[in-house]
């Protein structure tokens, strides 16, 4: 199944500009590595890693309790 990407977000995580994605400068790195070998159930978590990546471009970068974009946050 083909996910819905909007063309003017780009394909990351938090949908974040090509700025702020420079994999040398990053200080965190989200990898979505979908996994469907031990599931007991049925097969279909190889699916929430793509899901994830996709929910993300949605979250509010502005984060209220450190009164910071998260987004922009720089190692101390």
């Amino acid at each position: 199944m083909k996910r819905f990407s909007p063309p003017f977000i780009p394909h990351n995580f938090g949908g974040l500009p090509k700025e702020l994605t420079n994999l040398k400068k990053s200080k965190v790195v989200v990898l979505p590595i979908p996994y469907d070998q031990t599931v007991s159930y049925r097969p279909g978590t190889r699916d929430g890693a793509a899901a994830i990546i996709t929910a993300s471009k949605y979250v509010e970068p502005y984060d209220s309790e450190l009164n910071t974009d998260i987004s922009k946050t720089k190692s101390q």
